[in-house]
């Protein structure tokens, strides 16, 4: 009777989360036989719960919600993930790792906390803090020049933008007596705040956890200090506001400037530029002409007239250059030059546009993709860092800032004006040239850019829809789910094929490929994402002969939403013996050894190790998944050939329960085994694939990086496990 009450009471309380959640967790401790068969009630109930007090802001009341839930289903992996899943939506990102951790704990084998853990701490630590961290030579002369300044002559300093704490630990070490240490970001101060109480006495370093413009006098540190350190640079110099922090600290945390006393390491620094030629980066930024591809794709679309560019929401990207596919076109050159001790010149800077032309000489002939920056900053008159790329002693920890251009054609010893701006603190750099004004300017998506400057993958694609007709299937109705629907249209335009578009580009854009290219309109339907969600009624009016899909993102990984998407579509829109491009996705994996990947993924600086317990702090947010890996960028010793790891059929790529494979793999050289490679080929249809690891791919390679090194030697068998589920991908050594 009292659980027919309590049940009854449960439904009444449907509607109010926080009451139904306790009447449903005391019918559980009553009756622990209902507890799987109310998991998913709770589940849907905890969805709820968390919107309805998050908007409220009662995130306290929230916390203390998912206690209760934890003492009843503490050792459910599927709840625990649900709870770290709808914090790291609400923003609370150190609470969300643990719950993610422990369903990890649980159930090591359950990806969807396993992906959500690697994310939410990639979140919270970015990776090149580890890459910042193992660059022995940035670490060395930056501790080089504050012993040269710290002590008697700067006895009090503020290290700008902490991170892990280092650079305070060398100012302690070089006479400091009081020392203030700050960072914007709540798990790096924490993170500082650990390698402070390991290697410092007690109140050493005062930690404040605010950017430095927010911090004042007396309310965050007592006086002025006569020293500040900062290694707030990203690739272009200023991109971390630089400026305005310098400005900030010069006019409330500094003392006055004294001639002799430079008050601010790094003292000064250069930014140079220079045009560069880059199939890599113009892949990226504009739809590239068949003349810039080793490959041919069969047949195109019909583009004239329209310029078609990446989206820009930064006035900059960010390369490595460091690899054998960039050209230098021109001689480097001064772009701009910057006193870190001179407070007037800051304000300056900050104050108005600053703009110079600065006219070159082409060294060689080439395609102008874009142009590249990088700085050289002076920390004093004698110690100096360097990220040029063409230095034998640069930084490994910055990469380098790109400015795309038009990909024009340019001669040797041509001559053009580079025009560079330094606006309130903002770096900007172009070529004086502007695209033609008979062309209309179409901004797309990065990645859609880079799938239609694949042209192996459109004629591939092209090939298998042609082995799809010679064998007799009906093409007459067709859905294109591509990041493009480049053979959709196609189809469309050759065949009178009627085409579903499944995506979210600009319609505009639609519309005037179809015009162009005098494809009959009535052909083609185009409908955005949200749209299919909603398209219930569809179903039943019309199904088509061929689904289009590529569920590869440009990142390397398999797209979920893709996943989930292309089971509705086929539920919805396919017909029963429908066909499906592709057929099936294998996974493709190689055995490396590579120092570059390890440096990323964790410190292993055998400096700081013998000098500071610093490592096992950060080491503890590293993450095995390393994403955007561009195989041919990174140096690695390979320890097998490459292998198939396994193989999942179109419709088996949104199975919830685990495909596994175990893969003996042999090692054909002796090293030390550290990560494996993964990339994907998708086999279209019959014999015709492609792989995600071709040079014009439009997907980069991924890297499961292990925890430890493991020896291996020649003619040695690894055994390689491996679970796919819903999009996700989890390697071990078994």
């Amino acid at each position: 009777m009292v659980l027919t009450a309590l049940l009854q009471q449960f439904l009444d309380n449907f509607g109010k989360p926080v009451s139904a959640l306790g009447h449903l967790l005391i019918i559980v401790n009553l009756e622990p036989t209902l507890k799987a068969q109310l998991c998913p009630v709770l589940l849907s109930l905890l969805g709820s719960l968390s919107i309805s007090l998050a908007a409220e802001q009662r995130y306290e009341d929230l916390l203390k919600c998912y206690e209760e839930i934890l003492g009843v289903y503490g050792d459910n992996e599927v709840v625990l993930n649900n709870i770290g899943s709808q914090l790291y939506r609400f923003s609370h990102l150190k609470e969300s790792r643990l719950y993610l951790q422990k369903a990890c704990e649980v159930n090591p084998c359950y990806l969807p906390a396993f992906r959500n853990l690697q994310n939410v701490t990639n979140v919270l630590v970015e990776r090149w803090h580890f890459r910042m961290l193992n660059d022995t030579v940035r670490n060395e002369t930056f501790r080089a020049a504050i012993v040269k300044r710290a002590g008697k002559a700067a006895p009090t300093a503020i290290d700008i933008g902490t991170g892990t704490g280092l650079l305070s630990l060398y100012l302690k070490q070089s006479g400091a007596e009081y020392v203030f240490a700050c960072d914007y970001s709540s798990v790096m101060t924490y993170i500082a705040q650990q390698v402070f109480d390991a290697n410092l006495p007690p109140k050493s370093v005062m930690m404040v956890n605010k950017l430095s413009t927010d911090m004042r006098i007396p309310n965050d540190i007592p006086f002025r200090c006569s020293l500040v350190v900062t290694e707030t640079m990203d690739s272009g110099l200023l991109g971390e506001h630089l400026l305005s922090t310098l400005d900030h600290a010069w006019d409330h945390l500094l003392l006055p400037p004294a001639p002799s006393l430079p008050r601010v390491i790094p003292s000064s620094a250069t930014v140079f530029g220079t045009p560069i030629q880059s199939n890599k980066i113009a892949r990226k930024n504009r739809l590239l002409s068949p003349c810039r591809s080793s490959e041919t794709c069969t047949e195109h679309l019909d583009w004239s007239g329209l310029s078609v560019r990446q989206i820009k929401s930064e006035p900059y990207d960010t390369e490595n250059l460091y690899v054998d596919d960039c050209r230098y076109l021109s001689e480097p050159v001064e772009l701009f030059s910057f006193n870190f001790n001179d407070p007037q010149e800051i304000k300056q800077r900050l104050r108005g546009e600053i703009e110079k032309s600065i006219e070159i000489t082409f060294t060689q002939s080439g395609y102008l993709d874009a142009i590249a920056v990088w700085f050289e900053a002076n920390l004093d008159d004698d110690l100096k860092i360097t990220t040029s790329p063409l230095s034998s002693d640069h930084c490994t920890s910055w990469h380098h800032a790109i400015f795309p251009c038009d990909s024009n054609h340019v001669v040797v010893d041509s001559k053009a004006t580079l025009v560079c701006k330094c606006d309130r603190g903002v770096l900007n750099v172009r070529m004086d040239c502007d695209i033609s004004a008979n062309q209309s300017v179409i901004s797309l998506d990065e990645s859609v850019i880079r799938f239609l400057n694949s042209p192996s993958y459109l004629s591939a694609l092209s090939t298998a829809v042609t082995c799809i007709s010679l064998d007799g299937i009906p093409i007459n109705r067709v859905i294109d789910m591509s990041l493009f629907p480049h053979q959709g249209l196609l189809l469309s335009k050759n065949s009178e094929s009627k085409l579903l578009a499944i995506n979210d580009l600009p319609i505009h854009l639609i519309k005037k490929l179809i015009k162009r290219n005098k494809i009959k309109s009535e052909l083609v339907t185009r409908q955005t994402i949200c749209d299919i969600d909603r398209a219930n009624d569809l179903a039943a009016e019309e199904k088509y002969d061929l689904l289009i899909v590529n569920f590869i993102e440009s990142r390397g990984e398999i797209s979920q939403d893709l996943v989930k998407l292309t089971e509705e579509v086929i539920d919805k829109f396919l017909k029963p013996d429908g066909a499906i491009i592709p057929q099936k996705t294998e996974i493709w994996g190689q055995l490396v050894s590579s120092t570059q990947l390890i440096n990323e993924n964790r410190v292993t600086n055998p400096r700081l190790e013998s000098e500071f317990v610093l490592n096992k702090f950060i080491n503890e947010y590293r993450v095995s998944t390393h994403l955007d890996v561009n195989m041919k960028e990174v140096d690695f010793q390979p320890l097998s050939e490459p292998f198939l790891i396994g193989s999942i059929p179109t419709r088996q790529m949104y199975s919830k329960d685990n495909l596994t494979w175990e893969v003996k793999v042999p090692v054909i050289h002796g090293g030390q085994l550290q990560a494996i490679f993964y990339w994907f080929n998708t086999v279209l249809y019959g014999d015709v694939s492609y792989s995600s690891a071709s040079d014009d791919s439009f997907a980069s390679q991924a890297a499961e990086v292990l925890p430890g090194d493991i020896p291996v030697s020649s003619s040695d068998i690894v055994i390689l496990k491996c679970l796919y589920s819903y999009g996700v991908i989890k390697l071990d050594v078994v």
